[in-house]
């Protein structure tokens, strides 16, 4: 399908003239004209380099005809936009919303629902499973958008004019482009791969953080061993909780390579001091002044319990196992014309196995990938 140039005409007009919304007022009228809308583009514009939390900046909207730029900072209640936001009546359109999700669960304590992810979507018809906005765009419409200034501080007052457009043409565009992706979802059978992964994508952000698996996501856990591991969980608990108190980004606590240096420590010894921690050598002397004294009372005692360990290196038969599944996962996604990695990354793949290792099971890909992949990967895990 090919969109009017009269609707082109009038995207492009909001975005030179969006409506700007920094009173209670002003957002009471833009959500009475957003709740007669089928389909709203959904954008966030944050700060969070040097915090724990993410600061919202601006929330854009568009219904292609209009874009509303929301002064979140400005206002003090944003129950209209929450009621937009949750409204079964409007389909909501993010593109790569996974950070856009956390802020509004963060701040708003919602998901946007229903949802719309279009780059999922065109990840789904052959696009890169990366594909940028602008690209998007680029290759869906008669236009040329330049990414612009998204690493910008979107919480200065007032914004430049290149914030203000670049924030615009974030969302104006969006409902046409869908329009286009959603028809093309439905030509090749593929919509109801979308809307799957859609509830996928709702149902794991609404699991909270595992604050006792975050140690899985340490940079050098694989060093450790099993005691040094449960040292390791220990601490990473610890330096979350430290993070959140202090609204500072983890590593700006502890880095991910200092934990494991003070978690080797203190597992190779029956107790740590802080002069212990000090003696290490590679802790930065302002962790060591605020930290060290917490961290070796954390570690008293040390956990008796190991953590299992991380999988070794995979041997020459594991490694000719893996390659079959990712040679199954290949052909299908050629046939398909989709990216490998939409189908099952190598990461994915690793559990499978490692799981089939470790209990004869088979592989567990749910929905549409599984009616892929499960009956052709257990044939290459079973192969003997």
């Amino acid at each position: 399908m090919e969109i009017s140039q009269d609707r082109l005409i009038n995207a492009q007009s909001a975005t030179l003239k969006p409506v700007w919304i920094d009173t209670q007022s002003g957002l009471a009228r833009a959500a009475k004209a957003w709740s007669r809308q089928p389909i709203l583009a959904i954008d966030t514009e944050f700060v969070r380099e040097r915090t724990y939390f993410a600061k919202f900046g601006l929330v854009q909207i568009s219904d292609a005809q209009t874009v509303w730029l929301v002064d979140v900072p400005a206002l003090t209640n944003l129950n209209p936009l929450a009621d937009t936001l949750t409204d079964a009546n409007i389909i909501k359109i993010l593109h790569g919303g996974g950070e856009d999700l956390d802020i509004f669960q963060q701040r708003l304590g919602l998901l946007p629902t229903p949802l719309f992810d279009s780059q999922v979507a065109a990840a789904m018809l052959g696009y890169s499973l990366q594909l940028a906005y602008e690209h998007l765009i680029n290759e869906l419409l008669p236009l040329h958008l330049d990414k612009g200034p998204s690493r910008s501080n979107w919480l200065q007052r007032p914004l430049s004019d290149e914030q203000i457009l670049y924030a615009a043409n974030d969302v104006a565009y969006l409902p046409l482009a869908v329009e286009i992706l959603h028809t093309r979802l439905i030509a090749n059978s593929r919509l109801e791969w979308h809307q799957q992964d859609m509830r996928n994508l709702l149902t794991l952000a609404q699991q909270p953080v595992d604050v006792d698996r975050l140690y899985l996501r340490v940079k050098g856990a694989g060093r450790l061993t099993g005691i040094g591991l449960a040292c390791l969980q220990r601490l990473t608990v610890w330096r979350d909780q430290q993070a959140q108190l202090h609204d500072l980004p983890r590593s700006f606590v502890i880095t991910d390579h200092e934990l494991v240096s003070v978690a080797e420590l203190a597992a190779g010894q029956p107790s740590i001091t802080a002069d212990d921690i000090k003696a290490l050598g590679n802790i930065h002397p302002k962790a060591i002044r605020r930290y060290a004294q917490s961290m070796a009372e954390l570690l008293q005692p040390k956990p008796d319990k190991p953590l299992p360990e991380f999988p070794g290196r995979p041997d020459a038969e594991q490694r000719k196992q893996l390659a079959g599944m990712q040679a199954v996962v290949s052909s299908i996604a050629m046939q398909l014309d989709i990216e490998p990695t939409l189908l099952a990354s190598k990461r994915v793949l690793q559990s499978i196995q490692n799981n089939h290792l470790k209990t004869a099971s088979n592989s567990r890909l749910d929905g549409w990938r599984g009616q892929l992949l499960n009956s052709k990967l257990d044939a290459v895990l079973n192969h003997t």
